[in-house]
């Protein structure tokens, strides 16, 4: 049985990252729990930005109840420029994602958010396997991907630094 939260699933709505959402991203980039996670905000936001029009990555404003409460980013691990992610297995999904408000953590919203997303991306044929990527210390991403569903696969050094390899593989049809 899931966990109870605030948030039933399929309540998220994705829209594409637009030019317009730039000072909403700053602010959000700026905000003490989520800075601590992604550092350097024009450095993120430009990253965000660079990714507009590339076919490899979505990059999504996550909106609940019709409020913008979030950062979405979905991409082909193996598309992935750096081939970062060349040694997973082909039609890895790769998703990174914040919540833009404080008091919306530890209460369930991030991973029902996580599991919708999740849902959607395995309801694509081609997705294999969903892989996220948390810095080791932020435990509170790694329960919430836990309990979204992931496992945890091991450490592992990036360019970026040390982060938690987790994944999630397709479901078995009996």
């Amino acid at each position: 049985m899931a966990p109870a939260t605030d948030c039933p699933s399929g309540l998220f709505q994705f829209r594409p990252v637009e030019r317009k959402d730039e000072a909403l991203l700053a602010d959000w980039l700026r905000r003490p729990h989520v800075a601590e996670w992604f550092p350097g905000t024009e450095t993120q936001l430009a990253s965000i930005i660079k990714h507009l029009n590339d076919d490899w990555i979505r990059v999504s404003i996550v909106s609940l109840g019709g409020r913008d409460v979030g950062y979405l980013q979905c991409y082909e691990a193996d598309r992935e420029p750096s081939g970062s992610w060349q040694d997973q297995p082909a039609g890895t999904r790769g998703t990174d994602q914040f919540l833009a408000e404080a008091d919306m953590l530890g209460r369930g919203i991030g991973t029902a958010m996580l599991r919708q997303v999740v849902d959607e991306l395995f309801g694509e044929p081609e997705t294999t396997r969903i892989i996220t990527d948390p810095d080791t210390a932020n435990g509170r991403a790694i329960r919430c991907y836990e309990k979204a569903g992931f496992r945890q696969v091991g450490p592992v050094v990036k360019p970026w630094g040390t982060i938690l390899l987790m994944a999630q593989d397709r479901p078995q049809k009996n």
